[in-house]
């Protein structure tokens, strides 16, 4: 196996057939079309990382809240029953 043939085959490997198959993908369709699609897709991706974002900033909050919550309570009861009686 020549060098050239290693490199090739480790980097079909890692990143899949994807980097490969791409100058078809343009070049059949068309570019302008192919572009299209890309834009499309970069949208889509966008929007999906903004849903993951908002999820964990939303969940980060309820655990936040869930703490203060539960702090609060802590503190309460330690006020009302010095003795922890």
């Amino acid at each position: 196996m020549t060098t050239l043939a290693a490199f090739n085959t480790a980097f079909n490997v890692m990143l899949g057939t994807g980097p490969i198959l791409v100058p078809p993908v343009f070049q059949q369709p068309g570019l302008i079309l192919a572009f299209g699609f890309v834009v499309i897709i970069t949208c889509l991706s966008f929007i999906c990382a903004e849903f993951v974002i908002e999820t964990m900033s939303l969940l980060t909050a309820i655990r936040a809240r869930k703490e203060a919550v539960r702090v609060i309570e802590e503190e309460s009861s330690s006020i009302t029953d010095p003795n922890g009686k």
